[in-house]
């Protein structure tokens, strides 16, 4: 519910736009245990989104919800990293964060069967 709460003060659905408030209830989220909340506070700073653009809190916050299970940040992080969006290009690190996409959805299990059985799929 608290990220929820978030997402109407971060865009002003039925409140007025609040990104200090935003960024307080996505810190309760994350706070208890919604790791995936943090790709919220991730978005806000990386767009700017009622507080100061700051790509470094970007790619923390965004990190941390990666980690945490979100296919969303760190497919976030892998264009970030694949375009040179606010952070040095780096393919490595694109495609780090796409495999582990990959590796999560059913799409992973489907291209390992996929090469398995002698296709030629990459």
């Amino acid at each position: 519910m608290a990220k929820e709460i978030a997402r109407m003060y971060r865009d002003g659905i039925g409140v007025a736009k609040n990104g200090e408030e935003a960024i307080r209830w996505y810190m309760i989220a994350v706070d208890g245990g919604d790791s995936c909340a943090a790709a919220g506070i991730g978005y806000m700073y990386l767009r700017g989104k009622g507080v100061a653009k700051n790509s470094e809190e970007a790619v923390k916050w965004y990190k941390l919800a990666a980690e945490g299970g979100s296919n969303e940040a760190a497919e976030t992080l892998g264009e970030m990293y694949e375009e040179g969006e606010d952070v040095p290009q780096n393919i490595d690190e694109a495609i780090r964060w796409y495999k582990l996409v990959m590796d999560r959805s059913r799409c992973g299990e489907a291209l390992q069967r996929l090469r398995g059985s002698g296709s030629s799929a990459e």
